[in-house]
């Protein structure tokens, strides 16, 4: 398994509209932001953006996410957390680790909709940093990246002549 794994049309249409409607079900809170690193021994945040926690959807969406990552792989792994980022202009993230352990990986799925015909007017891709490199990740509705959650990576927010939300679902999963 790469590190990064890009994959298309991750959900289907009746997966991504169950996904929609457990985001809309759920509260959108101005709370979330990656640490950047440490200031005094003390977490330094980086830029707020949205956050609705999908944790009523573990044992239904989750557990559909999961087994199509476990079939994918061959892997079997656990659900840690599952949420829902929301980005606007302005709310670029900030390169961050989700967690520095060997065995824990992210996946990400574009739930806002960008497309191939859009792409360049709206923006929003995820940024995975590779030394002195920069690999970026197209945000297109219904793909999943599936990462090492120890990259180094950021959420770059859609541009101003959007007014779009730029939505990812999360899903922290640790192999066991």
């Amino acid at each position: 398994m790469k590190d990064i794994n890009v994959i298309n049309n991750f959900v289907n249409d009746e997966e991504l509209q169950e996904i929609i409607d457990a985001i809309h079900n759920s509260s959108w809170k101005y709370n979330q932001c990656s640490d950047i690193g440490n200031v005094g021994g003390r977490p330094k945040p980086g830029v707020k953006f949205w956050k609705a926690e999908l944790i009523q959807e573990e044992e239904t969406i989750g557990k559909k996410l999961l087994t199509k990552i476990e079939k994918l792989f061959d892997k079997k792994y656990k659900i840690q957390r599952l949420y829902a980022n929301g980005q606007t202009f302005g709310q670029d993230g900030t390169f961050h680790q989700d967690d520095p352990a060997d065995n824990v990986y992210t996946l990400l799925i574009y739930i806002s909709p960008i497309t191939i015909e859009n792409i360049e007017y709206i923006g929003g891709c995820t940024e995975f940093k590779r030394g002195v490199n920069i690999i970026n990740v197209e945000p297109y509705k219904k793909r999943g990246i599936f990462f090492k959650s120890d990259l180094y990576h950021r959420g770059m927010a859609p541009c101003r002549i959007s007014d779009m939300l730029r939505v990812t679902v999360a899903m922290k999963v640790v192999e066991v």
